[in-house]
């Protein structure tokens, strides 16, 4: 999961327990860096997917989904995202 600021990782930090209670690899870059940094280590520890928490993403309780095989990018409901990345 990639997030701007502190308020976003905390949201981040609650997502990947989820995630990992659903049996799916997750982490977190909680540094502050910047989100193409975050996309490029996913990308490099073989992640198929980054969602992506900011501002606008934690007042809609959603994430920003990028598939990085495709390309592709949807928004996706925090409490759908375990159904959405899992393959």
């Amino acid at each position: 999961l990639a997030s701007f600021d502190e308020a976003d990782r905390i949201i981040a930090r609650q997502l990947v327990q989820v995630l990992r209670d659903a049996g799916i690899r997750a982490e977190a870059d909680f540094e502050p860096k910047s989100i193409k940094s975050q996309m490029r280590r996913a990308n490099k520890q073989g992640f198929r997917f980054v969602a992506v928490i900011g501002e606008n993403e934690r007042l809609s309780q959603t994430v920003a989904l990028k598939d990085l095989e495709s390309g592709m990018q949807t928004s996706v409901a925090q409490r759908e995202l375990v159904e959405k990345v899992k393959l």
